[in-house]
């Protein structure tokens, strides 16, 4: 069983309290707790097959289409968090949450995956692995 709990982060200061929107993803099933920052950006990454998809938790990596990796690189400069629900095309679900931990390396071709297209890759940090329906 898993709930979003919000989690009191003020901060005082001579010029008063600060307060920060914070989510924190609880896990009551194994205790895994993570914060979503407020300041983030989201991304769907959709995957072929489920296969590439235990690669990339298998070696904590990702790689997109050119311009899928210019749009992420784009947002991971901005200095917020990326995060990334991963699904797999067809499965109606979201598999997981990451996020973007590295900036993409357009000359780093991994050979983990299923298709050896895909060019450029970055680290991520699995933060989430449940598969969770997306249809209405």
């Amino acid at each position: 069983q898993k709930k979003w709990i919000p989690k009191d982060t003020s901060e005082k200061s001579e010029a008063g309290t600060k307060s920060k929107a914070v989510l924190t993803l609880k896990d009551t099933y194994n205790n895994t707790t993570f914060e979503v920052p407020s300041k983030c950006r989201f991304f769907v990454i959709k995957s072929f097959n489920i296969l590439d998809v235990k690669q990339s938790v298998k070696h904590s990596v990702w790689a997109s289409t050119e311009h899928g990796n210019e749009r992420l690189q784009a947002a991971y400069e901005t200095g917020v968090p990326v995060m990334l629900f991963f699904s797999v095309n067809g499965s109606g679900c979201f598999c997981g949450l990451a996020r973007m931990v590295s900036s993409v390396d357009k000359k780093k071709k991994e050979e983990c995956w299923s298709d050896n297209r895909w060019g450029g890759s970055f680290k991520i940090e699995w933060l989430y692995l449940k598969d969770l329906p997306n249809k209405r």
